[in-house]
């Protein structure tokens, strides 16, 4: 007798087989059962669309069609019995229904082959038009995010001004003008960076923070975003930022620095990034203005 221990790795490999097995037939359930449901809209949709087009319902091709070609096959049966009552044959009825069956069976057959040859006519025709619907609303949306990536909401960077907070940290507020020439949006999720030769600098959104006192006159640039903003609108404001453990001098010595460049960014509200950049060196040929910590 076999020591049970020789048994171990036969069972194993039956498992295992067992497990593959069922990972297949898993693997294979859904794409059959999407495929089937594809060729039953797809039959269901052909049937609709012939029955349609040739001025009928399914009630109609049952009753017209498969019904008329049923009374018919009876009138013949009926026009053989008859003729054979009046042959005096013993048995007129079945027998005139004995040769009529042929005669029916291949009118039954012509209809059937009709109506499946005009049924997967029908089909042809519904995948095409499918085929057209589905080209049409590709090409529409491929318009769409053609449009969406050239326009929307733009971002520019008008000015900047820099003040102390702490010892070791610096406010920058922006003058930003937004413009939207697309869809009506919100912005959101704002960043301010500064690219240099030595690396970048990083900042946080300061949304509460307190605004210069010769700047109130224009609103909150990242307050009044988190309305839409529409079509052919264009709205100057500001926003403001804190660059941590950045001292003001080394913001002021960016203006020598030809490689220096703010980097705003933010997110409308279908997740499109919105990117502004402005060389510092060049906003310091108009206006860079520094203001003291109160």
């Amino acid at each position: 007798m076999a020591e049970p221990s020789l048994f171990v790795p036969l069972v194993s490999q039956i498992d295992t087989l067992a497990n593959n097995i069922c990972d297949i037939q898993a693997a294979l359930a859904y794409p059959l059962a999407m495929w089937m449901r594809h060729l039953w809209n797809l039959v269901a949709k052909g049937w609709q669309l012939m029955v349609t087009k040739t001025g009928t319902s399914t009630l109609g091709f049952v009753v017209w069609i498969c019904a008329l070609a049923a009374v018919c096959w009876m009138a013949t049966v009926l026009q053989k019995f008859a003729e054979l009552r009046a042959r005096h044959d013993p048995h007129p009825f079945s027998n005139g229904l004995r040769q009529s069956l042929m005669g029916g069976l291949y009118s039954f057959s012509a209809i059937g082959i009709l109506t499946i040859a005009v049924w997967g006519l029908f089909c042809a025709v519904a995948v095409y038009r499918d085929h057209m619907q589905l080209t049409a609303e590709n090409a529409s949306l491929r318009r769409q995010l053609e449009y969406h990536a050239t326009h929307g909401l733009s971002l520019r960077i008008a000015g900047l001004i820099s003040s102390e907070v702490n010892h070791d940290s610096t406010r920058i507020q922006l003058t930003v003008i937004a413009n939207n020439d697309g869809e009506p949006t919100t912005a959101r999720e704002w960043k301010l960076a500064i690219h240099t030769s030595t690396g970048d600098l990083s900042s946080y959104h300061a949304f509460g923070d307190q605004l210069a006192k010769d700047s109130l006159e224009l609103p909150r640039l990242d307050a009044r975003l988190q309305s839409p903003i529409y079509r052919g609108t264009e709205i100057p404001g500001l926003i403001s930022f804190i660059f941590p453990k950045i001292a003001q001098s080394r913001i002021d010595h960016l203006r020598t620095d030809p490689t220096a460049t703010l980097v705003l960014s933010a997110f409308d509200e279908n997740g499109k990034s919105i990117t502004a950049e402005r060389n510092i060196g060049e906003m310091a040929k108009e206006r860079f203005e520094r203001r003291p910590s109160k």
